[in-house]
């Protein structure tokens, strides 16, 4: 910091996160009265939006199925969609992407091979891969044997939460965060 107490702009931070929901659920046809274009409808904006954003500004996309009234929205039947659209965002986003999020499966399909199997097609460079396979439904167990089935199609990921803390169970955001850590600490602890 200067003496004057003014960061240089250089020194700040700013993370930007594409929440690509809505766009998810057009694409997959759950949207009702959407009409043709789904695809486009989330291409178009990646390719002139991105670019617009400053190089020293982190860029990631979120990829899921929505959360309200209940989550998902859509239960998808595998990563298939999810790894297209992070594949393209990263290569037609005309700069850096720095992370993609991705969701995992809600209803218990731990140990479901099919559902995985499409990350073995990811190609988003050097973006960081989080797979959104901590679920409070489960909690260790489960984001053990979504690891372990993860794993077989794709080395290097980080773990997080489905879609966010918002409607996650707990007294109050420090209940779901201490939660949310105790339960990814006990992967590292198994999986270093």
């Amino acid at each position: 910091m200067k003496d004057d107490g003014i960061v240089p702009p250089h020194l700040t931070e700013l993370a930007i996160q594409w929440d690509v929901c809505y766009e998810v659920l057009d694409i997959e046809g759950v949207i009702a009265g959407m009409g043709d274009g789904a695809w486009e409808r989330f291409a178009g904006p990646v390719a002139r939006l991105a670019r617009l954003i400053p190089d020293d500004v982190l860029l990631g996309y979120h990829f899921c199925y929505g959360t309200f009234p209940e989550w998902p929205m859509y239960e998808a039947r595998d990563m298939g969609l999810v790894v297209r659209m992070a594949n393209h965002a990263v290569a037609s986003s005309g700069r850096t992407v720095d992370w993609v999020h991705l969701a995992g499966p809600r209803y218990l399909r731990s140990e479901d091979a099919s559902f995985f199997r499409p990350l073995a097609n990811l190609q988003v460079g050097h973006a960081r891969v989080y797979l959104g396979i901590v679920l409070p439904l489960d909690s260790v167990a489960g984001l053990q044997r979504r690891h372990a089935t993860a794993t077989r199609y794709l080395g290097d990921f980080g773990v997080a939460m489905y879609c966010g803390f918002g409607r996650q169970p707990g007294v109050d955001g420090m209940e779901t965060m201490r939660e949310h850590r105790r339960v990814v600490q006990s992967l590292v602890a198994n999986y270093g």
